[in-house]
């Protein structure tokens, strides 16, 4: 396919803005249930992370789950039939 992996260190310049990017969003995605609640925002956080991943980058103008799966799922459940094994008698 023709994938080339790139490493990079935490003093990378380039790795730095990609974290603090990362950061800023995570921080922008948590800020209101937070705020409504200091206790039981744990509980949030895979609600927070499906909306991250349903939301196309700039740079790649899809979403992470366009990207892996083909699709942008509405809710968690268009992603059951994914993940759940198949069985063969």
């Amino acid at each position: 396919m023709g994938i080339v992996l790139k490493f990079s260190t935490t003093c990378h310049p380039q790795t730095h803005g990609q974290t603090e990017l990362s950061k800023k969003t995570l921080d922008t995605l948590l800020r209101v249930p937070v705020k409504r609640s200091t206790k039981g925002w744990d509980e949030l956080l895979p609600y927070a992370e499906f909306a991250y991943n349903r939301t196309p980058s700039k740079g790649a103008v899809m979403s992470p789950f366009q990207i892996v799966y083909g699709f942008n799922p509405l809710t968690p459940l268009d992603l059951v039939l994914i993940h759940t094994p198949i069985e063969f008698n």
